[in-house]
C-alpha cells in the first residue's frame, strides 16, 4: 500500500500496477471503493482515507490523460 506522503502520481502508478492494466479502469475503481468501504466498516479510517486518495488520484488521471 502506498504511503500517505507519496505523490498522487506515484499512488496511481502503484495502484494500476497492482491490477496490471488500465483497460478496465471502472473495475479498478469499483474494487477500490469496496476495499475502502470494508476498511471503514472495520474502523480502519486511515486505510480508508488512503484508498479514497488513490481513487481520487485515478479519477484525476483519467481527466488529464483521456
Amino acid at each position: 500500500m502506498a504511503e500517505f506522503n507519496d505523490k498522487p502520481k506515484d499512488i496511481v502508478a502503484e495502484t494500476l500496477a497492482q491490477y496490471k492494466s488500465v483497460e478496465n479502469i471502472d473495475i479498478i475503481i469499483r474494487d477500490l471503493e469496496k476495499e475502502m468501504k470494508q476498511a471503514a466498516e472495520e474502523l480502519e479510517f486511515e486505510k480508508a482515507a488512503e484508498i479514497r486518495d488513490q481513487i481520487q488520484a485515478i479519477k484525476e488521471m483519467i481527466v488529464f490523460e483521456f
